[in-house]
């Protein structure tokens, strides 16, 4: 949970509810790990009880739907890998709002908005953003359909094989 920047996800949005009074909720989908509690404590700090929504673990089946219905897949991590949910939520017409850590930017490209994920002001007004500005909306939408059909299992394999066809010519 402390690698998703949950807690700092929960203040921004509780600061953008607020000042903004959307009408929006926050759903954190996925089974509780390490820190859950933190997750639930900064809830209760914030007073969005029964603002923010815990649905649990959604299977593979149920996702485009989830990301489909979201106007913002807001993803502030401090630690990922290759950040498949990212590509999940562009393919489903979703604005990515994300950090700029890692690997997210070379997965994301201009495709997504970044925020600064240590900053809760810099998530709060990329939030706000993210759901304000129809331009911007529009335009992250496109790009995000774009850039996730720039990935594919069958592009992943066949680069894969490439790369290892060349290491052997040069053990050749």
């Amino acid at each position: 949970q402390y690698r998703k920047n949950l807690s700092r996800l929960i203040e921004a949005f509780a600061r953008v509810k607020c000042a903004h009074r959307i009408p929006h909720r926050l759903v954190l989908a996925g089974r509780d790990g390490w820190g859950a509690d933190l997750v639930y404590a900064a809830v209760r700090e914030q007073g969005m009880e029964s603002e923010v929504l815990f649905p649990g673990y959604v299977p593979e089946g149920d996702l485009p739907g989830l990301y489909a219905g979201a106007d913002v897949f807001a993803y502030p991590s401090l630690h990922e890998g290759f950040g498949i949910p990212l590509l999940e939520a562009m393919a489903s017409g979703t604005v990515v709002m994300t950090s700029s850590l890692f690997s997210i930017p070379e997965v994301a490209g201009d495709a997504a908005l970044y925020v600064d994920p240590y900053d809760v002001d810099s998530m709060a007004a990329g939030l706000w953003r993210a759901i304000d500005d129809q331009a911007l909306r529009t335009d992250l939408i496109a790009q995000g359909r774009e850039r996730a059909r720039s990935f594919s299992w069958q592009r992943m394999a066949e680069d894969t094989v490439a790369f290892y066809r060349k290491l052997g010519q040069r053990g050749s």
